[in-house]
């Protein structure tokens, strides 16, 4: 046991010693209980932001140009906007609703946000944060996922178990795909033929074609809430809350390739492009766990903020 938490220790050590050696990032982080919003790079894992948000903030998209962070606020009807250069919030706007989910358009005029209790998604202009449209979905949309290429946007409608597909140049609903029970998030690395989005409550990754509709479903662990691909291997990462652990998906595989029981309640996922490394929030540690990605296991824990819950990398 001894030699195994040794050997357990150096490998941690060599993994510290690797990302300090490769080029440094930032892990932008939302800390739901906490109300802020924590910046960590990703050398040394030390604190580069501290920044109070308004209450209860739960899921945030980056503009384009990196310059700004939008974040929603649902049980305040707000959306927040950040500067990122200054780490300063610009804004705050009363939109309504519940806002929950939300994407930015590559075009850097456009915000989409799924709206929780209207059973919505609506467009924003990006600048002034008003209203320019919007379109039904089904019930309590959550996650969002956009395909820029293809012009299409896609809700995760949890109590209705589907997926709703929006054509952007009309903006309306197009499709709508049965997927599985309580659909809450997307891997939104931007596979051009596969959506994936994980079901909470029947437990499984549910995989998309973009062109025939089909539906392919993997059992993971329980109450999955994130997953992001990895883009070296193809393979995907999937947090499952309520079982403490991830699982590692290959493409057309059965069932999981890999699991790794990290305790807690491990929720968002960001994969690192540049490096074998993850990074996953969890939400009851208020930790953000570094998952060395070629030995699938824990090589380091960050104390963030109080209830991460989403996260991304800036760049």
């Amino acid at each position: 046991m001894k030699r195994r938490r040794a050997l357990r220790i150096v490998t941690a050590l060599l993994f510290m010693l690797a990302a300090g050696a490769a080029s440094a990032s930032e892990l932008l982080v939302v800390c739901q209980s906490g109300a802020e919003l924590r910046g960590v790079e990703t050398q040394h894992f030390t604190t580069t932001r501290q920044l109070k948000l308004p209450k209860a903030p739960a899921a945030l998209a980056l503009s384009p140009d990196r310059a700004s962070a939008f974040i929603t606020h649902p049980d305040a009807g707000l959306l927040t906007r950040v500067d990122l250069a200054r780490s300063a919030l610009i804004t705050s706007a009363a939109i309504g609703g519940q806002p929950f989910g939300i994407v930015a358009d590559p075009d850097g005029r456009t915000l989409y946000v799924g709206d929780w209790s209207a059973d919505r998604v609506r467009r924003l202009d990006a600048a002034s944060l008003a209203e320019t449209g919007s379109v039904a979905v089904g019930r309590s949309p959550a996650g969002l996922a956009l395909d820029p290429a293809r012009r299409e946007l896609y809700s995760a409608d949890r109590e209705a178990g589907a997926v709703s597909i929006i054509d952007l140049e009309t903006f309306t609903r197009v499709a709508t795909v049965p997927v599985g029970e309580g659909p809450y998030s997307f891997d939104t690395s931007g596979d051009r033929r596969t959506l994936r989005v994980v079901n909470v409550r029947s437990g499984d990754l549910a995989e998309i074609d973009k062109d025939s509709h089909a539906v392919t479903r993997l059992a993971v662990g329980k109450m999955p809430y994130g997953a992001a691909s990895l883009s070296r291997t193809g393979e995907v990462l999937v947090a499952n809350q309520q079982s403490g652990t991830l699982s590692l998906v290959a493409a057309g595989a059965s069932r999981p390739i890999r699991t790794l029981r990290v305790g807690g309640s491990p929720e968002g996922v960001a994969v690192d492009p540049s490096h074998p490394r993850a990074y996953v929030a969890d939400w009851f540690s208020d930790q953000v766990l570094v998952v060395d990605l070629d030995a699938l296991q824990v090589a380091a824990r960050i104390g963030v903020c109080k209830g991460p819950r989403s996260l991304t990398l800036l760049p």
